[in-house]
């Protein structure tokens, strides 16, 4: 029997949704023919291009114990690894949770997780290195690199 493996990334294809009293799932089918839930609680259905009947990249985080599968969807602008420009904006609070809104060049506004650096003022525009993306929030330090004008 073939079977996924963490780290992995694989093809995914939408075949419904499901309304649960713990919120709505998008119900997956893997290359293998097994069915997986995905919330839709992290991800924004237009930016990721979520549809029914549409195949999407998934990379396996995690498998537990009990078997159950923890899914992140490719990310529609970012990768682990890459380098991005970004102008982050603080949130209602932004210092006790770390998130923020980032900002791309093309006004796309995407949930971010940022160590405060007590020296950073806001709003920050930096070139940022994408650290992971978890739950749909991208992960980010800054760069060595500096912003050229």
């Amino acid at each position: 029997m073939q079977k996924l493996e963490e780290f992995q990334t694989y093809p995914f294809k939408i075949l419904k949704t499901v309304d649960t009293p713990d919120g709505l799932f998008y119900v997956l089918e893997d290359p293998f023919g097994f069915r997986h839930l995905l919330t839709s609680e992290y991800y924004d259905r237009e930016k990721y291009q979520f549809a029914i009947g549409n195949e999407i990249e998934c990379r396996v985080d995690k498998i537990n114990c009990k078997g159950q599968l923890f899914l992140e969807p490719r990310h529609p602008k970012f990768q682990r690894g890459n380098t991005s420009e970004l102008i982050l904006h603080e949130t209602e609070n932004s210092s006790e949770t770390e998130l923020y809104r980032a900002e791309d060049l093309e006004k796309n506004v995407w949930n971010a997780i940022y160590p405060v650096d007590t020296e950073d003022e806001f709003p920050l525009k930096n070139l940022f290195v994408i650290e992971k993306i978890k739950k749909g929030k991208i992960y980010l330090k800054k760069s060595k690199m500096s912003i050229t004008q």
